[in-house]
């Protein structure tokens, strides 16, 4: 399975008593594979995945599977704050037949480099799928992933035969540089989390991104995609300046599910139902996204 292009980060439409809503699911994952994405991440943290319970995280897999059957891979988050409810979670998304798992650092308590880097080494020793890392730098101990030591300490994790690649958020460019430079290959591919970073990312010799915004509109982020790759780079940076502020949108007001389902209900999709105790977007957030989305042309 190769990692590279867009992959938008599913939202995971609720109903009222925070049961998977099916018939909104599948509308969604039909809008998206419509677009030409390249794959389906599931049960990111836009997918609320911490907050589900097991059974409806299963659901939501099974949903996945049926609907990209044939289509394009699914990938499904199975991060924890501790190595055996992860492992838990990887059988549950082998089961329901996805293609690949990801996960985060586990998080909640601090833990050392060495915790972390056996963490990920432990997950792709038991995985029977490919694993992508989803790397944080703020869920990582000072100084251990900074500029100068971050290839040294992710490149433990990108050299087991069992990692594909990663999902990197730091949008310092050095740092991106330096990953891209130090790991990436067609064997190792590095993704963006940010699709205002895309361009950016693709410039640096990044494989394409995996963000919440492609959701909404991902036929333009995946128009901006083949027109760098076909050597149109006037096309895909006059793409990303369109689409920036979107994104800018995204990460000023209820980053993550909130501002996501609100996205996607204004499309006519799902309703804006999330996992309590999170709240959804503000009266302000919800003006400022629907100008932009008006600015699009998509409602």
């Amino acid at each position: 399975m190769k990692f590279q292009g867009i992959w938008p980060i599913m939202p995971t439409p609720l109903t009222l008593d925070e049961d998977v809503d099916e018939p909104a699911l599948r509308q969604i994952i039909r809008h998206v594979i419509e677009g030409g994405v390249h794959g389906l991440w599931m049960l990111g943290s836009g997918g609320e995945q911490p907050m589900l319970t097991l059974d409806v995280q299963r659901r939501v897999l099974e949903i996945a599977v049926e609907e990209a059957k044939g289509h394009v891979p699914v990938i499904a988050g199975v991060g924890s704050p501790s190595l055996r409810r992860a492992l838990v979670s990887m059988r549950m998304a082998q089961e329901a037949g996805v293609d690949a798992v990801q996960s985060v650092e586990p998080y909640y308590y601090g833990f050392s480099r060495d915790e972390i880097v056996d963490y990920f080494l432990a997950l792709a020793d038991a995985s029977e799928l490919p694993v992508v890392v989803y790397h944080g730098p703020a869920r990582w101990p000072p100084g251990s992933v900074t500029a100068a030591n971050l290839p040294k300490t992710l490149g433990r994790i990108a050299a087991h035969p069992n990692v594909i690649g990663m999902k990197f958020i730091n949008r310092d460019t050095r740092d991106v540089q330096r990953i891209v430079f130090t790991l990436g290959s067609e064997d190792f591919t590095i993704m963006t989390a940010a699709g205002r970073l895309l361009f950016n990312m693709l410039v640096l010799g990044g494989h394409g991104g995996a963000f919440a915004e492609a959701v909404v509109v991902p036929r333009l982020y995946v128009e901006l995609y083949d027109a760098f790759n076909t050597g149109d780079l006037l096309h895909a940076r006059e793409l990303q300046r369109k689409l920036a502020p979107l994104g800018d949108v995204f990460a000023t007001f209820s980053p993550g599910a909130p501002s996501l389902k609100q996205a996607v209900s204004l499309l006519g999709l799902c309703d804006v139902h999330v996992a309590r105790p999170r709240h959804g977007m503000s009266e302000e957030g919800k003006s400022a996204l629907k100008d932009v989305m008006k600015s699009l042309e998509l409602i």
